[in-house]
């Protein structure tokens, strides 16, 4: 892990740490896993107590029970443990209660992953959880594979709108599945084949007994034909 180029001991890299136990700051502390270089002056507020605590004379130029107690790699380990409430890391942009890579805005094109404290949760403004709605949208198109369960039933691809529905499948195992253009002519069959008894044709009048029109009377009852001359 590191701020910068990622040189250890450099300048260019103002932190660094890696798992071979390498840690700097910068080219002026620097801890290779058995010695620990300091480039510069070091300033010690209580120095009584800590030369008490070191077990060090006042005045001593001795420092290697110092170095025994005070490693850089009790500094890397204090760092790991410390709480993470801003920066980033490889991208992730790291907040108090929140981490994102973006802009750092929940459901929207400029975040490409967000999740917070709150539980809220989304990629872009194309997938969102929101928390306090108990809400996931999707805005787009999405594919699963398995089973979803929905208030407890369970779909899967038998039970489901696909290439693969039956009409058995939706209840509708005595209904024919049938192109519209089937349905159509089965229709009109059906209807020219059906009794007509009311309606009209061009100019003809038709009723359960017989078909007329203004002149010509077609009378089934009284078997005749009616012609009229007014």
């Amino acid at each position: 892990m590191h701020l910068g180029t990622g040189t250890f001991n450099n300048s260019n890299t103002a932190f660094y740490v890696d798992n071979s136990s390498n840690f700097s700051l910068g080219n002026k502390l620097s801890w290779n896993g058995s010695t620990l270089n300091i480039t510069g002056n070091i300033s010690i507020a209580n120095a009584s107590s800590v030369r008490s605590d070191l077990n060090v004379a006042d005045g001593a130029t001795d420092d290697t029970v110092a170095n025994q107690k005070t490693t850089a790699a009790a500094a890397a380990t204090a760092a790991n443990n410390a709480a993470k409430t801003a920066g980033s890391i490889g991208g992730l942009n790291l907040a108090a209660n929140k981490v994102s890579i973006g802009t750092g805005t929940f459901n929207n094109s400029n975040t490409g992953f967000y999740v917070d404290s709150s539980g809220n949760f989304s990629l872009k403004d194309k997938l969102s959880f929101n928390a306090s709605t108990s809400t996931l949208t999707i805005n787009g198109t999405g594919n699963f594979s398995g089973t979803v369960t929905i208030g407890g039933t369970a779909l899967d691809a038998t039970n489901t709108f696909n290439s693969n529905t039956t009409a058995n499948d939706v209840g509708l195992g005595n209904v024919n599945n049938t192109t519209d253009a089937s349905v159509l002519s089965s229709a009109a069959t059906a209807a020219n084949s059906a009794a007509k008894t009311a309606g009209t044709v061009a100019a003809w009048t038709i009723s359960a007994t017989k078909i007329s029109n203004s002149k010509i009377e077609i009378d089934n009852t009284n078997e005749r034909i009616l012609i009229k001359d007014s």
